[in-house]
């Protein structure tokens, strides 16, 4: 019997790993929900990617992506680990105000007040480059389009700022400066100081919170000549259950030493009708949900409450009188797509992530504005997605 139960052991073992493999070639998963991005999956095999141990670092990627329960065992792991620092560390946070004190993979910071998780504040000369490849590839589109009107909405964040000595990296004067746009249809979400930052932006997550939301969406209404448009809160809610964001989750787990609660407005909506992958939903997001308090027991998160980063979204006012705008952004324009929906016809957001592999076809900007009578545009995101080549266009 003990033979027995030591061969099991073993097979049980190779058997788990040979599932994963399976599942690592034939049958991956799209997206890695616990650290919220796209999974690795297979790479090619080829005598080059095999010499340059391409393919070898990426099988171990995909393997540690697509292997089951690999995300519940390094989120169980990331909990454990935290948990024993955060307890040492914790109690002794008040005697480093106005500094940055590392911790895993965030900075904390605090001025006397709540703790903040931030991302460290970022180089601009290494960040040159890439927002050069970005601004030649919006100018191509500018230019081969002038019979749309384009806008640029840049968001800053904590790592366009160190808040220690205040020194700004100055990014969007660097972008801005290298389109090709009147000033007048480019606008910056500007953080200049911590007290600033901490205002408008989450504790533990990297999006902006419900005050910074509505401060961006007035000032892009405004850039975009939308200002009658622009709807008024008829309230304010805070949800019951505290969360923890995006930032700590993944290096605290769940039970974060840093909770926070998720404070909302209430808005009356006009009907609209929306699609999202051309498929009709009655909403985006789950505001009402949220707003009816009828299950606190739903997990709080900024994605759940106004929306994922869905590759297509439609609002269709059915207002032919108005006209239609494309959204080209990233998850920040997800709180604030549904408010800007009422002074357009149409809104169609695109995230460029994602597009491709939830429509089945990549993303043309020439057939697509046709295709839908857009006469308006707006790049709108933060500095990682004006350094990223997932949101590059093709026209």
């Amino acid at each position: 019997m003990k033979k027995w139960i030591h061969r099991l052991l073993p097979i049980l073992m190779l058997g788990f790993l040979f599932l994963g493999l399976v599942r690592t070639l034939f049958l991956p998963k799209d997206i890695n929900y616990y650290e919220n991005r796209t999974a690795n999956k297979a790479p090619q095999l080829t005598l080059a990617t095999f010499r340059t141990s391409t393919f070898q670092n990426g099988m171990e990627d995909a393997l540690n992506d697509q292997i089951p329960l690999a995300q519940f065992m390094k989120s169980r792991y990331n909990q454990a680990d935290a948990t024993l620092l955060s307890s040492l560390l914790w109690g002794n946070l008040e005697h480093f105000p106005r500094q940055y004190i590392k911790f895993k993979s965030v900075l904390l910071f605090h001025d006397g007040g709540e703790v903040y998780a931030t991302y460290p504040p970022k180089v601009l000369d290494d960040l040159t480059e890439r927002l050069d490849e970005k601004a030649a590839n919006y100018n191509a589109c500018i230019s081969a389009h002038p019979e749309l009107e384009f806008y640029l909405y840049f968001i800053e964040k904590d790592t366009d700022i160190n808040f220690a000595t205040g020194e700004k990296l100055g990014a969007y004067v660097y972008f801005s400066g290298q389109l090709d746009l009147p000033a007048e249809n480019m606008a910056c979400f500007s953080v200049d100081s911590f007290d600033a930052y901490s205002q408008t932006f989450f504790q533990t997550d990297h999006h902006w919170n419900y005050r910074g939301a509505y401060e961006g969406y007035c000032q892009v209404m405004n850039l975009l000549g939308k200002t009658e448009e622009i709807l008024v809160p008829t309230g304010e809610v805070t949800l019951p259950n505290p969360f923890s964001g995006s930032k700590t989750t993944y290096i605290l787990g769940s039970t974060s030493a840093i909770q926070e609660s998720l404070t909302v407005h209430r808005f009356d909506f006009p009907p609209m009708d929306i699609t999202i992958n051309a498929e009709a939903v009655a909403d985006y997001g789950n505001r009402e949900q949220f707003l009816s308090l009828e299950n606190p027991a739903t997990p709080v998160a900024y994605g759940a409450y106004y929306g994922g980063d869905e590759g297509q979204i439609i609002f269709d006012t059915g207002d032919t009188q108005k006209e239609n705008i494309l959204i080209l952004g990233e998850s920040f324009d997800n709180a604030i797509l549904k408010l800007m929906a009422p002074g357009f016809g149409q809104l169609h957001s695109i995230d460029l992530r994602n597009y491709a592999r939830q429509s089945g076809e990549s993303f043309r900007l020439a057939s697509y504005v046709e295709k839908h009578g857009i006469t308006k545009v707006l790049f709108i995101g933060n500095l990682d997605c004006f350094i990223s080549s997932d949101f590059l266009l093709e026209d």
